[in-house]
């Protein structure tokens, strides 16, 4: 998984900065809602936006081998497009509220659990537990899976950066997974010193909660708002200077979608691209050097994952060659196509996305993947193929 790694750091669990009275010391509430009352969740303001200029011809499945794939991707293909161009969300706010590191909120008598696009609320956990924390403004947003770096980038900086500049820089925000993912980009969007790092079956009472809803982030906020998030990214980062001129390969550290010879790819690809510049990237980088490494790929390699939300921060109209599995990941189609970006997807039936795997890459298709990478890249549309495609 492509974490980002930072200077070692202290975790300071939640204290109170303000005091209110009463409040419950434990919450062990079973009554649960998938209801969010609106005279409790006040909303502050809706989005609805569509791209004017729609993202399509960008996600091309390449190869033989895709035929035993893509029957997975076409009953799914009017939502990849819908969600590559489209997003719509409630950004709301209640008072008196307690939030846990399960993502669920309560306001003592009812455990709120909203739903997602897909109208589930399974990645929402309601866990009893000591309430550890006293804060008078508090962002939750996103869901338990936000230890995951993809899911941290997409479903909880993603919304959260839209409220106003007036919510969030008075804010704390509730964040999971190591603070080595977490830490520095939080910083460099305002937060540093407001963050708050819940263990499981804590709770913190927040005076103010502001949230999103309708759908709640778990998927559904790609298109217009992760373009929205990228720019951020770049204008943050400073990256407009850098140029994309460079083919990076990101392996990841495994256990999971590993590649085994990336090496031996890099080797022929030099020999035939001569004038190119190729490189390894760790998978193990600061927040800035990430920024500066992926934002001088013109083309990126990597497998199926986190790894591949890298790509927020490279240029318009790059491209990303991904290795992919028999499971569909959806979010990493999305991502790339909602920020503009190419993408080749190479299928290896033995990649495994929950099991440590170890894939073999086919030289030849690699070869002509990056090919085609030059191409697009080069002449923003793709060229004539002769083996088996399907583009969305």
């Amino acid at each position: 998984m492509a974490f980002l790694a930072f200077n070692k750091l202290m975790i300071i669990y939640p204290s109170a900065a303000f005091v209110f009275q009463p409040i419950l010391g434990k919450i062990d509430i079973k009554k649960e809602s998938n209801l969010l009352p609106k005279n409790k969740f006040i909303s502050l303001f809706k989005i609805d936006q569509t791209f004017p200029d729609k993202r399509k011809d960008l996600v091309l499945f390449y190869g033989n081998k895709m035929r035993h794939f893509v029957p997975k991707i076409i009953p799914i293909k009017n939502s990849i497009y819908d969600q590559s161009n489209h997003f719509h969300g409630n950004f709301v706010h209640a008072t008196k509220m307690y939030a846990s590191s399960g993502y669920a909120i309560t306001d003592g008598k009812t455990v709120y659990k909203a739903p997602d696009c897909n109208n589930d609320d399974y990645m929402v956990y309601n866990y009893p537990g000591d309430v550890v924390g006293q804060y008078e403004n508090v962002l939750l947003v996103g869901h338990v899976g936000a230890s995951c770096f993809a899911h941290f980038i997409n479903e909880v900086m993603n919304p959260t950066l839209f409220f106003p500049e007036e919510i969030f820089k008075k804010s704390y925000l509730v964040v999971e997974g190591p603070p080595k993912m977490w830490k520095d980009i939080t910083a460099v969007f305002g937060f540093e010193g407001r963050t708050i790092h819940l263990e499981h079956h804590q709770w913190i009472y927040c005076e103010n909660l502001y949230t999103v809803v309708e759908p709640r982030p778990h998927g559904g906020y790609y298109g217009p708002a992760l373009y929205h998030l990228h720019m951020l990214f770049r204008k943050s980062f400073n990256l407009s200077q850098i140029a994309p001129n460079k083919v990076g390969f990101l392996n990841r550290k495994g256990p999971y979608r590993v590649i085994s010879n990336y090496q031996n790819l890099i080797e022929t690809a030099k020999e035939k691209y001569s004038n190119e510049i190729f490189f390894f990237i760790p998978d193990a980088l600061s927040a800035f050097n990430a920024a500066k490494t992926f934002a001088s790929c013109k083309i990126l390699m990597t497998a199926t994952g986190s790894s591949c939300i890298n790509v927020i921060y490279m240029a318009d109209k790059t491209c990303l060659i991904k290795i992919i599995g028999p499971v569909v990941d959806m979010c990493n189609i999305i991502v790339p196509s909602s920020l503009d970006i190419f993408q080749i997807n190479l299928y290896y039936s033995e990649m495994s996305m929950y099991q440590e795997s170890i894939t073999y890459l086919d030289i030849s298709e690699s070869m002509k993947a990056l090919e085609l990478a030059f191409y697009v890249i080069k002449h923003k549309k793709w060229p004539e193929i002769n083996e088996y495609t399907y583009l969305i």
